[in-house]
Parts: C-alpha cells; sequence; structure tokens
C-alpha cells in the first residue's frame, strides 16, 4: 500500500473559499512539500485543478515528479465528456495510476446514462493505464454509490473510500468502511473527534491528526485487507480554522498534520502486517 496526501491536506495554504493567502501554494511546490514528509503519493484534488495549469507548470510537476519519486494521481469533480478528454490528456503526461472523481449532482440525474458513460471512461481511462475511483463525497451516500459500481461493473471503474465523509449522510464510518471497501480501489483516510460544546449546546465533529481520534484504522485495514486487493491510500485531514491565526501557522500545521499522519498510518500498516514501521523521510535522510 502506497501512502500518500492529497491536495486537501493543504487547503489552507493553496486557499479555499475566501480565505486567500498572498503567496499560495502552487502544484509544484506541494509535490516538493509531499516529498519532504515522507509522501509516496500526492493526489490532486478540485482545490488545486491541474486542467488550468499551463503546460510549463505541467512539466515542471512531471520533472519534480520523476525527481523525487512521488507519484502524481488526478482529482476533480467533474463527469463532463469534455472536462474529463483534457484529464485523460493530464492522465498520459503525468503517468497518473489514478484518477478520483468526486461526482456533482448533475452527474447523477439519468443513471442510466450514467452508467454507460462510465463504462465508456473506464475503458478510455484503462488504455492510458488509469484508475477511475468515484468518492463518496458529503452528498453521494456509500449505499447508492456501491449500487451504482455494481451496475457498472467495470474492472477500471472502482470507488475511492473516504471513510469519514459520509457523517454528512447520517452514516457512521464503521458502517461506510464495510459497505465500500469491497468497491475500492483508492483510500481516503483522515480522522475526527466529537467536541462537547462547553455551553452543553449540542457537539461539534472536529478534525484531528490520524490516529488521534475516534477513526477505527484497524477496522479499515482489516476490511480492505479482507477484499484482497492492494490499493493507495491517500492521508486527509480537516484542520479546523481556529487552531490558526496566521498563514505561516496555518501552512506550519498542515505540514506537521500532514507528516504526523502518514507516520502513525504508516505503524498501524506495520502492526497490522506484524513487519516494524519504517519511515520514509528517515530512510532519505
Amino acid at each position: 500500500m502506497k501512502v500518500g496526501i492529497g491536495s486537501y491536506a493543504f487547503r489552507w495554504s493553496i486557499g479555499i473559499g475566501d480565505y486567500r493567502p498572498e503567496t499560495p501554494m502552487g502544484p509544484v511546490e506541494l509535490l516538493h512539500t509531499a516529498a519532504s514528509i515522507g509522501a509516496e503519493v500526492l493526489q490532486f484534488a478540485d482545490n488545486l485543478p491541474l486542467d488550468i495549469a499551463s503546460e510549463a507548470v505541467i512539466s515542471d510537476l512531471r520533472k519534480a515528479s520523476l525527481e523525487t519519486g512521488v507519484e502524481v494521481q488526478l482529482g476533480t469533480n467533474s463527469l463532463d465528456a469534455a472536462h474529463l478528454v483534457r484529464q485523460r490528456a493530464l492522465a498520459d503526461v503525468l503517468k497518473a495510476p489514478v484518477i478520483r472523481i468526486a461526482p456533482g449532482a448533475a452527474d447523477m440525474a439519468d443513471e442510466a446514462t450514467l452508467v454507460q458513460r462510465l463504462r465508456a471512461e473506464g475503458d478510455a481511462f484503462a488504455k492510458l493505464g488509469c484508475l477511475v475511483t468515484l468518492e463518496n463525497h458529503f452528498r453521494l451516500a456509500p449505499a447508492g454509490l456501491a449500487d451504482l459500481v455494481t451496475r457498472v461493473a467495470h474492472d477500471n471503474v472502482r470507488v475511492c473510500l473516504d471513510v469519514a465523509n459520509s457523517v454528512a449522510n447520517r452514516e457512521w464510518p464503521e458502517a461506510t468502511i464495510r459497505t465500500l471497501a469491497p468497491h475500492a480501489g483508492n483510500l481516503h483516510i483522515k480522522d475526527y473527534e466529537i467536541s462537547l460544546d462547553p455551553h452543553g449546546v449540542g457537539m461539534h465533529i472536529v478534525g484531528v491528526p490520524l490516529g488521534e481520534g475516534r477513526m477505527d484504522i484497524d477496522l479499515v485495514l482489516a476490511e480492505l485487507a479482507a477484499c484482497g486487493r492492494e490499493i493507495d491510500a491517500i492521508v486527509e485531514h480537516w484542520l479546523p480554522k481556529d487552531r490558526f491565526s496566521t498563514h505561516d501557522e496555518a501552512r506550519s500545521l498542515e505540514v506537521e498534520w500532514s507528516s504526523r499522519s502518514i507516520a502513525a498510518f504508516r505503524a498501524r500498516i506495520a502492526a497490522a502486517s506484524g513487519r516494524p514501521s519504517l519511515d520514509k523521510a528517515e530512510v532519505r535522510a
């Protein structure tokens, strides 16, 4: 299992919503940052879209990937046909083995047409050696996604299993993991804690570094192992905005949380397999 990060692990460094740093992190800088914390994989998502990057940036990104050994994967939130043509061109240039897609509401409107579209996209991306994975995002419930990929029935169309997103669909991670693990081709793993309001007014789900919250990492690994399929893991986190006051603090915390989360996940993988944990960053040093 290759372990890496996604661009959403650096949402504040890149900029999101109305939070825009003066010097946002770009694709090549993000890749070098990923390499510095021992990531083997970097998956770009729609918060840092590569389809609008210049040819020079894409060329530099490919060069940096070869120099560092960090594999580039793609991510987008649209199944628009013309958009995916551009994604295939990027997959070809960057030699991306995976594209993660979080379909929007418009993509899901006509399921019969969607099934045929996904089969065609499965064929097209397979020619490039790129696996298509569909993510259970906040609006796409696990059961519906499992049913969709079962109907598509294509070896090159699987699920990007996000262990925590589906809390928004009133489903706890344990149920999501068991539902989607048999269909998984990519993993998004993050951790969370439930924080009680100090005034007793309900509670909040807040992000914490992996291994420091309620996520059952051993269950994730066991369910994936039972399927007998080796997949790449993308470590993410929900760093709360109230944890920092300056952009420099935000960037430092994102590096720290990502590094700690990768190390924690590798340690759990090693424990599950009975092997000693090996930190890639320490080995390179």
